[in-house]
């Protein structure tokens, strides 16, 4: 656990029993935390742990409680090693949801990879031009909607992305990554999910229902998918 351990008191969180039929790694998005923001991660993580699944989650380097530096590379490997350590616990496949950007992390699962909404190469090539010739792009407060846009993309709440700071380098690799659409499914947003013949919308001015749809209802779809695939 060199990976785990050496960025985070507690390095890898787990939710459920450790007798489960299959393991999920959650992978939280680049600027926020193992419980994701508005603990959604943590909700996700809790529901499916009531459907029977052994979860686990910890915080990328430089992220959260990680005292590491952000770099993509030591992303990949904590991504790695924590399948590692889940499949030594259940004995069925470990399966992986990537939040936002994090999507480019989870090759390497066994199981079922799920991507929570990705965003696109580009958006993150665009979001690491606005660093210019810097080496580091640092979120200001004065950001315009359109850099809000791109933060957003990246899985960062605008309202908290102030003083963040990223190598630009992280992010062309993730946008790089991302590329290789390592994952089975992904769970988009409306315009992107037009081509499906159903979809739930929740009304931009009642952010509140919209939240509990985002905790519970993406939890719920992806515990009866998970269950689907694993036969």
């Amino acid at each position: 656990m060199r990976r785990l351990l050496e960025t985070s008191a507690e390095p890898l969180l787990l939710d459920g029993r450790e007798d489960a039929w299959a393991g999920v790694l959650l992978v939280h998005a680049p600027g926020e935390s193992r419980s994701g923001n508005n603990f959604l991660m943590a909700q996700v993580a809790q529901t499916l742990a009531r459907a029977g699944l052994l979860t686990g989650r910890f915080d990328l380097s430089g992220q959260g409680d990680s005292l590491g530096p952000v770099d993509s590379a030591r992303w990949l490997e904590q991504t790695a090693e924590a399948v590692l350590i889940m499949a030594e616990l259940t004995p069925g496949p470990v399966h992986a949801i990537g939040h936002a950007a994090s999507a480019a992390l989870i090759a390497t699962a066994t199981g079922h990879r799920v991507a929570l909404c990705p965003p696109a190469p580009a958006e993150l090539r665009s979001l690491a031009s606005l660093a210019g010739t810097r080496p580091t792009l640092v979120a200001s407060a004065d950001m315009t909607p359109k850099e809000r846009e791109l933060w957003e993309a990246l899985g960062t709440e605008p309202q908290l992305a102030e003083g963040l700071e990223f190598p630009v380098t992280v992010l062309t690799n993730l946008a790089d990554l991302l590329e290789q659409r390592p994952w089975d499914t992904a769970a988009v947003p409306a315009p992107a999910a037009a081509e499906h013949r159903s979809a739930l919308v929740v009304a931009e001015r009642d952010r509140l229902l919209r939240l509990e749809v985002v905790r519970l209802g993406a939890a719920e779809l992806i515990a009866h998918h998970l269950a689907s695939v694993n036969g």
